[in-house]
């Protein structure tokens, strides 16, 4: 079978700065061994010795070691609409599957865990090229599930996510675009990109969405490097 792969454009330092693994979120959970350090506590048999603060165990008389908090690393999940109701022209909905496919390949770059919702459902694929081989079939329908029902998914199926973008055309309500941010727990960093045929690239805030038109794939960096800031 053949397949026509939707056109992507490279994000390379684009989105960067939406996962921050490094200063991840911090857990309630302790551990000996992480990036984020929490205390210092009394050394036990078994503990890392890589870990004793030698300047603490100087001043104290007795071994004290490192504790740290553990972080989690980023998971990505791209929720694609595929209502009818939400595109105006086909060109949208095209556009709004490149913007899939772009954030894709990017997060398999980076080996970012990764989940793509595309008509309410997860699409399971293991490599890039699968992947965008399942792209290259969908399609808009009037039935299929909006950027609600893909919030609403992500939030089940990807119970750890911590940036969620949503993809979507210039149709969604403000009051649609809200209630899909709501869906998802707090702490998530939600993104919702409007593809708009000929629009001018702009940004804005819709509670705690962060929602940015695009009306063209090339300008798809930049305008996420302004949404990161």
């Amino acid at each position: 079978m053949l397949y026509v792969h939707p056109r992507t454009t490279s994000l390379s330092g684009a989105v960067a700065g939406f996962f921050k693994d490094l200063e991840g979120e911090a857990t309630k959970e302790l551990s000996n061994d992480d990036v984020s350090f929490h205390a210092l506590r009394g050394y036990v048999p078994g503990d890392d010795r890589r870990y004793i603060h030698w300047r603490t165990t100087a001043r104290t008389g007795q071994f004290m070691v490192r504790q740290f908090e553990e972080t989690r690393r980023s998971h990505v999940a791209v929720g694609l609409s595929t209502s009818d109701s939400e595109y105006a022209e086909d060109d949208e909905f095209e556009l709004a599957v490149e913007v899939c496919a772009s954030l894709t390949l990017q997060s398999f770059r980076d080996e970012r865990r990764l989940t793509v919702i595309s008509g309410g459902a997860p699409i399971s694929a293991p490599t890039p090229r699968r992947i965008l081989d399942r792209l290259a079939g969908v399609d808009r329908e009037p039935t299929a599930d909006g950027i609600v029902a893909a919030a609403r998914t992500i939030a089940v199926a990807v119970p750890d996510v911590s940036v969620a973008l949503l993809l979507c055309g210039p149709l969604p309500t403000p009051a649609e675009i809200r209630e899909a941010g709501a869906c998802l727990p707090l702490g998530v960093r939600v993104i919702v990109v409007r593809a708009v045929a000929g629009a001018a690239t702009s940004m804005r805030r819709i509670s705690d969405v962060t929602v940015v038109t695009i009306g063209s794939l090339d300008v798809l960096p930049r305008a996420l490097r302004a949404a990161r800031a």
